[in-house]
């Protein structure tokens, strides 16, 4: 079991610009927010209820590797923000 922390759509927000992602776009309540290297975070805004898991993949463009997750979202989340 994943020891990540339950967090609504603006603190996951926060997180994300913090590690230097920028919001893309929205499609429905998917936001995207894509970083200067390429990599893209899908975040689900449902309001206040937390999220249970993010997407976290390389843009399409730079590569055809299947989607990961990263250490250092992990760090982030476990230290609480």
């Amino acid at each position: 079991m994943s020891k990540l922390k339950l967090l609504p759509y603006r603190e996951l927000k926060k997180v994300a610009e913090k590690c230097g992602f920028q919001w893309a776009r929205c499609v429905g309540s998917h936001n995207t927010f894509k970083n200067s290297q390429g990599k893209i975070v899908v975040i689900p805004d449902h309001g206040s209820q937390p999220i249970a898991g993010l997407c976290l993949e390389k843009s399409s463009k730079t590569s055809n590797s299947p989607p990961r997750n990263t250490k250092s979202w992990s760090r982030t989340f476990e230290s609480g923000i």
